[in-house]
């Protein structure tokens, strides 16, 4: 295992910062609930509902690896377990500057998946015993790789702060659903008048919400792959992966508007690119960075 050795920290490739477009489509998320809820209550209500999400905000970003155990019914491997997958995680943690290594989980399960969980110092990252026992040891570690990007990135807290803005959105968009139905009576006896384009707004933000956090969903797996590449030194890894994981991919959306086998670029409803489109780009990826002439699978020092 000449290849599991310490290299210099990873503090320069292309995709370790959060992207301009990311940027944007997160802080328009973050107006839409502003302008949802000041479309229901004024200025007041907008900064009452602002501050009644702080803790949920805090939660989620302390949120820990015992969730993986509780919800996920996930247990943690240990070395004498996995000591290859370990030891590749570990050099993965190095590589991406990450100052603890992440805990590394398996949950039960058939289908191939893997998440990220926790903040920087307290993170883990789940496997599904799908991708344990379906992959070879090398497309484990493209995963594992993507993984510890999305850490490294911040994807885990910016994604589950977005879905928590989306379902306060959601949320915002019902109270003013009930409010109409139990207004309607005064409305239609013409003791009361609704405003319409408020309303409007909070029909639609329910919608424009979803779209936006599928579309800085999107961004980050590109993100997340491209350092993932970066971090193993070659493509192929994760390529491969990819292409053994493609039949499971997939989200409610995709299934109920049945886009299973629509091109991406026709479709906003996806929380994912789809697997062909993530492998081309990795294809057509030049790499860059420190460990582009030192992959981790090179000269078969590590064997699948």
């Amino acid at each position: 295992m000449a290849s599991l050795t310490q290299d210099m920290p990873l503090t320069q490739f292309a995709s370790a910062t959060i992207g301009f477009r990311s940027k944007v489509l997160f802080a328009l998320l973050y107006l839409l609930a502003g302008y949802a809820a000041w479309s229901l209550g004024g200025a007041g209500f907008a900064l009452a509902v602002a501050v009644a999400c702080i803790p949920f905000h805090v939660l989620t970003l302390r949120a820990t690896p015992t969730i993986i155990g509780r919800l996920f019914r996930g247990r943690e491997l240990t070395w004498g377990e996995a000591p290859r997958l370990k030891g590749i995680l570990k050099i993965l943690a190095e590589r991406a500057d990450l100052e603890h290594p992440p805990r590394l989980f398996l949950v039960p399960g058939k289908g191939m998946s893997a998440f990220a969980l926790g903040p920087p110092d307290n993170a883990a990252i789940a496997l599904s015993r799908g991708v344990v026992d379906g992959l070879e040891l090398r497309e484990i570690a493209g995963v594992m790789a993507h993984e510890v990007t999305h850490l490294s990135h911040g994807d885990t807290r910016m994604i589950f702060l977005s879905g928590l803005l989306r379902r306060v959105i959601g949320l915002l968009a019902l109270t003013a659903g009930l409010l109409v139905a139990f207004n309607l009576p005064l409305v239609l006896l013409g003791k009361a008048k609704l405003a319409t384009c408020p309303l409007l707004v909070l029909i639609l933000t329910p919608t424009l919400g979803s779209l936006l956090t599928f579309a800085l969903s999107r961004r980050r797996e590109f993100s997340a792959d491209v350092g993932a590449a970066e971090l193993l030194g070659d493509v192929e890894p994760l390529a491969d992966a990819l292409q053994k994981m493609a039949p499971t991919q997939g989200n409610v959306w995709e299934k109920l508007f049945n886009l299973e086998g629509t091109p991406r670029k026709k479709t906003l409803l996806r929380s994912h690119p789809t697997s062909r489109e993530r492998i081309q780009r990795l294809h057509d990826l030049k790499l860059e960075g420190p460990f582009c002439n030192r992959p981790l699978f090179s000269d078969g020092d590590l064997q699948s």
